[in-house]
């Protein structure tokens, strides 16, 4: 597991070179299943910058777009708010 996550951690220091915030736990370590729909607000805001520089957008509407497709905790106080990916990269094709 732990060659995993430091293989994981390279991947994304290579895919983004320029960005030396802290890598978000759920962008190196995954569920059982390993397919899970969500990820966290963290991990979605730590990719905006190189998301909008691959789209030729701006970070102002990435994030945007991030923040329509966030789900609120359950009941407004359980869990923790996530962005749902397939709901973010349909909105990014149709800009």
């Amino acid at each position: 597991m732990k060659k995993l996550v430091a293989k994981r951690v390279n991947f994304f220091h290579q895919l983004d070179p320029s960005n030396k915030k802290q890598i978000p736990i759920d962008l190196v370590t995954s569920s059982a299943s390993g397919v899970d729909p969500n990820i966290s607000t963290q991990a979605a805001a730590y990719q905006v910058d190189r998301i909008a520089k691959v789209r030729d957008m701006s970070p102002a509407l990435v994030e945007k777009i991030i923040k329509n497709h966030t789900i609120n905790r359950a009941l407004g106080f359980m869990g923790e708010p996530v962005v749902n990916v397939l709901g973010v990269n349909l909105e990014l094709d149709q800009n």
